[in-house]
Formats: C-alpha cells, sequence, structure tokens
C-alpha cells in the first residue's frame, strides 16, 4: 500500500484555509 503524501495549508486566521483545503481534498478524491 502507498501512502498519500502530506499537504499542510497554512495561513492567517479567516483567509480561507479550509475552503482551500476541502476543495483539494475533493479534486484529489480524498473525501
Amino acid at each position: 500500500m502507498r501512502s498519500a503524501p502530506a499537504i499542510v495549508v497554512m495561513g492567517v486566521a479567516g483567509c480561507g484555509k479550509t475552503v482551500v483545503g476541502e476543495a483539494l481534498a475533493k479534486s484529489l478524491g480524498a473525501v
């Protein structure tokens, strides 16, 4: 089994990290 790479999204509060993370996870088929 191959492990997936870790992706870190960093930024200040309110900059959209959750939005970016959710879109990225969806596009990669992680969710």
